[in-house]
C-alpha cells in the first residue's frame, strides 16, 4: 500500500478534505475533525498500530458534541447499503457508533478522548503494523502542505466501506456497554468471581498497607496488582544515609553479630567444637556490621511524564513502580513526593486513593514533557538532599525537545526509569556524566490482566487509638510539637504518627503519650491543632512543596486533602489563621478554606481581623527518654527458657513483679518464626507478632481464646503490659482514669485561690481570675487530668472556702484491671507460649 492511500477520499463517501486540507467534513453537512486533531491522534495510535482511516474518523464523528443528529445523517446515506443482503455488519457498525455516542461528556472532550479512541481501536480488525503506521505518519508530516493530494477523490467501491465499516462493527462484539469501555479505559477488568486472598482467613493479618488497599478497592486493583509484583522483584536504589546498608569492606565491617550465611570462611577453619564454642559465646566472626540506621533526611521526588507517549499502558506500569519505591520497606521512613510533568507539572497525592486516581488521570496532549520539567526546575532548584527519579516511555527520551531539556536537567536526576507498552521496565543510575543501566524487568501483563479482584475486604486491625490500651514511650526523633488551645500536648513523630501526652500536667517520667493516629501523610510543613465548634480537635497540615492541605479530624479520623495552589511565602502571612471553624490565608487576596475542604475567596474578613488573632504561646520541648523505640527486628524466637526472644532481648518476668526486655545469651531456639512482613513474624500455628514502630509489640495468638496482648518496644527498662481487659507493670504505660474539676462555689479570698490555680495549671493568670470571679457557677475548671492532680489542686483551693466537684471523663475504652504482674504472666505470655509450643503434639 501507498503512504498516501491511507488518506485519499472517496466519491459519494461520508467524508471528504475540505478549506485546502485543513478540515474533514460530511459533505454538505457538518466538520467531522479539524486536521490538528486529526494529527494529534494518529500520533497517539502510530505506536499501536493505526486503523483504517475511515473507521478512525466514524468513531470521532460519533463522539463529537452533536454525534447522534451526525449518526443519522450518515446511515442516510447508506440507506441503500444497509438494506442489501450480506451487509448486516453495517447495521451492527452503527449500533456501535450510537454506542459511543451515548458516552458520558467527559469522555468526549480533551485527553479523555483521545483515551477512548485508543483504548477502542487497540488490536482492533484491519489494524495496519507499528511500522507502517509510523511510516504513514512519517509521510504525512512531509506532504502535509501540498493540499493537492489530499484534494484528489478516488472513486468508492464496497471494498473500501466494507474495511472501514467491518472494523467499527467488530467492535460492538468486543464492547456490549457504555460501561465496558469506562472499564477498559481504567484497566478494571470484570469481575466474573470472588476471589479471597488465603491471607484473609488467617487470623492475626497483619495491618493493611497502602498497596493492599489499593488492590482492595476495584478502582485500583489493576495498579495494586502492577505495584506488588514490581515490589517482589524490584532492586530498590538504598537510600545514601542508611549506612548499615553500605558497608565499606575490610576490618571496619567484621562484627560478632549476624545470621550464619554472613559467617567468615575463616571460622569453618575451626574444629568441631571449638566453633560450637565460638558460636555459643559470641566470639564467630561475621561480615556487615550491624548498625542501626540513621535519621533519614534525604527526600525523593518522582516526575512521571504525562505527555502522549507515555499514556495508557507504561504510565499504569510507571505509576505502579513508583508507588513500589516510595511504598517499600526499605524507604517506610523516607519522606517521597510525586508530580506528573507534560505541559507543566502537578503535585500527586501518594497515600489517599481518590487523590491517587485523580492524579493517575493527568494527561498532557503535548508531544513530550520537556516544558512541565522546565518548570518543575525552575520553580524547585535542585537540592543536595533530593534524589530525583524520572519515569517515562522508552522512546520519549529520546524526542529532540525532551532530549535536549535532559541536557540541561540530566545532572540533576538521579535515576531515571523507562517503561512500554510491552511491560518492561529500565532502571538507569545516573554515573557521573552517562546513565548505567542496573536492572530490567519483563512484566506479564497476560498473567496480572487475568487476575480478578476480590469483593471482600480484609479483616484487618482498626488502626485508631482504641486499638492500643497502653501508652508508649515519647519519640525521640519529633517533627513537630503543637499545642492544642486547652493546652493539649501533641507531637508528630519521623515515624509519621501524631501521639499526646495522655496527661499534659503529669512529669516527663510520670506517664506516657498516647498514639492517636498513624500514617499521616508528611511530617514536615506548617501544622497546627485547633478546636471545632463541637469541642473536637483538628490537625490542620499544609505542605510548602506539594501546596496539599490536609485537615484530619483527630475524635473520628475524617480526613480531607485539599490542593491549595494560592500559598504565598513573600506576605507578612507566612501561615494559616483560624476563625470560627475556617482557615484563612493572605496573599494577593484572602482565602477561605473551610473545615470541609472548600476553598474560596472570602470578601468578609477584613486583614486587620486577621492581626487581632493571638498567637499560640511557645512550647518547651518535652525531655526524651534516652531509652529508644525498638524498631530494627529481624529475629523472633522462643529460647530454652520458653520465653519469647526478640534479636538478643528476652522478655522477662523479673522477680515476679515486673517487665523487661532484657540483652540475653540465652539465644538456643526451640520455636522460630518466620519474617512474612517487614513487621510482622509468624509462628508454625499461625500466631504472629507485629512490630509497631511507633513503640509497641502486638502478639495475636492463633487461639481465639488468648486475646491480643500489648507490650511496649522498648529495651532495658520496666515495662507495662496489657491484654483482654487487664493492665499490670509500670504504670506509666497505664491509660489511669482521667477527670475534669467543677467549681461549684468560690471561697471570699479570691487573690490566694487565682494563685494556686495559676501555679498548679498551664491556665493564664487572666482566665484563672475570669473562672474565679464567674458568677455562672456550676462551671468546668480543668478536664483530662490525672486523679492526682485533681486532688492536689482541689485541697489548694478548698482551703480558701471553695467548693470543687472532681468527675471522672467518660471513657473512650474499657478501663483496664491492674493485676498482679506473675499473674498477668502466666494468664497471657505462657499461654500464649504454650500455644505454639503444643502446635506439633496436637497434630
Amino acid at each position: 500500500m501507498k503512504m498516501n492511500d491511507y488518506f485519499n477520499a472517496y466519491t459519494n463517501y461520508f467524508w471528504q478534505w475540505e478549506d485546502n486540507a485543513e478540515v474533514i467534513a460530511i459533505p454538505d453537512h457538518s466538520t467531522i475533525a479539524y486536521r490538528a486533531f486529526i494529527k494529534e491522534v494518529l500520533a497517539i495510535l502510530s505506536d499501536q498500530g493505526l486503523p483504517p482511516f475511515g473507521a478512525l474518523l466514524a468513531a470521532i464523528l460519533a463522539t463529537n458534541a452533536q454525534g447522534n443528529v451526525a449518526l443519522d445523517v450518515l446511515q442516510q446515506k447508506f440507506a441503500d447499503e444497509i438494506n442489501k443482503e450480506g451487509n448486516a455488519y453495517l447495521v451492527e457498525a452503527f449500533v456501535f457508533l450510537k454506542l459511543l455516542s451515548e458516552m458520558p461528556e467527559e469522555y468526549k472532550k480533551g485527553n479523555k478522548r483521545v483515551l477512548l479512541l485508543q483504548v477502542i481501536f487497540e488490536n482492533c480488525h484491519n489494524i495496519f503494523s507499528v511500522k507502517n503506521s509510523r511510516e504513514i505518519i512519517r509521510w504525512y508530516d512531509v506532504n502535509k502542505e501540498n493540499t493537492a493530494l489530499f484534494a484528489e477523490k478516488k472513486e468508492l467501491n464496497h471494498t473500501i466501506y466494507s474495511r472501514d465499516f467491518r472494523t467499527i462493527s467488530l467492535l460492538g462484539s468486543r464492547f456490549k456497554s457504555v460501561d465496558a469501555i469506562i472499564d477498559k479505559i481504567a484497566s478494571i477488568p470484570e469481575v466474573t468471581e470472588v476471589i479471597i486472598p488465603k491471607e484473609e482467613t488467617r487470623k492475626g493479618n497483619n495491618k493493611q498497607t497502602f498497596i493492599d488497599e489499593l488492590i482492595a478497592d476495584n478502582r485500583t486493583f489493576q495498579l495494586g496488582i502492577f505495584a506488588e509484583r514490581i515490589l517482589s522483584g524490584l532492586n530498590v536504589p538504598f537510600h545514601r544515609s542508611l549506612a548499615d546498608q553500605q558497608p565499606l569492606g575490610g576490618i571496619s565491617d567484621v562484627t560478632n553479630k549476624g545470621s550464619f550465611d554472613k559467617l567468615l570462611l575463616s571460622e569453618f577453619a575451626n574444629e568441631d567444637i571449638l566453633f560450637l564454642s565460638r558460636l555459643a559465646n559470641n566470639e564467630a566472626l561475621y561480615i556487615e556490621r550491624e548498625i542501626p540506621p540513621s535519621n533519614n533526611k534525604l527526600k525523593r521526588v518522582f516526575l512521571i511524564d504525562v505527555s502522549l507517549r507515555n499514556w495508557g499502558t507504561p504510565k499504569l506500569i510507571a505509576f505502579a513502580t513508583m508507588l513500589a519505591i516510595a511504598k517499600a520497606p526499605k524507604t517506610a521512613t523516607i519522606e517521597c513526593s510525586a508530580f506528573s510533568v507534560g505541559r507543566s507539572f502537578k503535585p500527586i497525592v501518594l497515600d489517599n486513593i481518590h487523590a491517587l486516581i485523580e492524579g493517575m488521570q493527568i494527561l498532557e496532549g503535548s508531544a513530550d514533557a520537556s516544558s512541565g520539567l522546565s518548570l518543575y526546575f525552575k520553580e524547585n532548584p535542585p537540592d543536595k538532599d533530593t534524589e530525583l527519579f524520572l519515569l517515562t516511555e522508552s522512546s520519549a527520551a529520546k524526542q529532540t525537545a525532551m532530549y535536549n531539556s535532559l541536557g540541561t536537567y540530566g545532572p540533576f536526576i538521579n535515576y531515571y526509569i523507562h517503561t512500554d507498552f510491552d511491560g518492561n521496565i529500565d532502571v538507569f543510575k545516573k554515573q557521573q556524566k552517562s546513565q548505567k543501566h542496573i536492572q530490567h524487568i519483563k512484566l506479564p501483563l497476560e498473567e496480572l490482566l487475568k487476575k480478578k479482584p476480590a469483593t471482600a475486604k480484609l479483616n484487618l486491625r482498626n488502626e485508631s487509638v482504641l486499638n492500643y490500651p497502653l501508652l508508649v514511650r515519647n519519640a525521640t526523633h519529633v517533627k513537630q510539637q503543637l499545642l492544642a488551645p486547652n493546652g493539649e500536648l501533641y507531637q508528630i513523630t519521623g515515624e509519621k504518627a501524631l501521639v499526646k501526652k495522655y496527661d499534659r500536667f503529669a512529669k516527663h517520667n510520670e506517664k506516657g503519650w498516647v498514639i492517636v493516629h498513624e500514617n499521616i501523610p508528611f511530617a514536615d510543613g506548617i501544622c497546627e491543632i485547633v478546636e471545632l465548634n463541637n469541642g473536637e480537635h483538628m490537625l490542620f497540615m499544609f505542605h510548602v512543596q506539594k501546596k496539599i492541605i490536609v485537615l484530619l479530624n483527630i475524635a473520628t479520623g475524617d480526613k480531607k486533602t485539599v490542593t491549595f495552589n494560592e500559598f504565598g511565602m513573600n506576605h507578612v502571612y507566612k501561615n494559616f489563621i483560624y476563625i470560627d471553624q475556617s482557615f484563612y490565608h493572605k496573599n494577593n487576596h484572602i482565602w477561605r478554606i473551610g473545615i470541609d475542604g472548600t476553598v474560596e475567596l472570602d470578601s468578609y474578613i477584613q486583614e486587620k481581623d486577621l492581626f487581632t488573632i493571638k498567637k499560640p504561646l511557645a512550647l518547651v520541648p518535652d525531655k526524651s527518654y534516652t531509652q529508644g523505640i525498638f524498631k530494627n527486628i529481624n529475629d523472633v524466637f522462643i529460647n530454652e527458657n520458653n520465653n519469647l526472644v526478640f534479636n538478643i532481648h528476652e522478655l522477662h518476668l523479673k522477680s515476679n513483679s515486673y517487665f523487661k526486655l532484657e540483652k540475653t545469651t540465652h539465644i538456643s531456639s526451640t520455636n522460630r518464626s518466620t519474617k512474612t512482613k517487614p513487621n510482622e513474624f509468624v509462628f508454625d500455628d499461625g500466631s504472629c507478632i507485629e512490630v509497631n514502630r511507633s513503640g509497641v509489640l502486638i502478639l495475636k495468638s492463633s487461639d481465639e481464646n488468648i486475646p491480643l496482648i500489648y507490650i511496649p518496644s522498648i529495651i532495658e527498662s520496666a515495662l507495662g503490659l496489657a491484654a483482654g481487659n487487664d493492665f499490670s507493670g509500670y504504670e506509666y504505660y497505664y491509660k489511669s482514669p482521667l477527670v475534669e474539676l467543677i467549681l461549684k462555689k468560690t471561697g471570699q479570698n479570691v487573690l490566694p485561690q487565682i494563685q494556686a490555680l495559676h501555679e498548679q495549671t498551664d491556665i493564664p493568670r487572666h482566665e484563672c481570675g475570669e473562672i474565679m470571679h464567674s458568677r455562672s457557677l456550676p462551671r468546668t475548671i480543668i478536664q483530662y487530668v490525672s486523679m492526682g492532680k485533681a486532688e492536689t489542686i482541689r485541697r489548694m483551693l478548698e482551703i480558701h472556702g471553695s467548693t470543687i466537684e472532681i468527675k471522672e471523663m467518660p471513657a473512650k475504652e474499657q478501663k483496664l484491671t491492674i493485676i498482679p504482674p506473675s499473674l498477668f504472666y502466666d494468664k497471657y505470655i505462657q499461654a500464649f507460649v504454650k500455644n505454639i509450643q503444643s502446635y506439633g503434639t496436637k497434630n
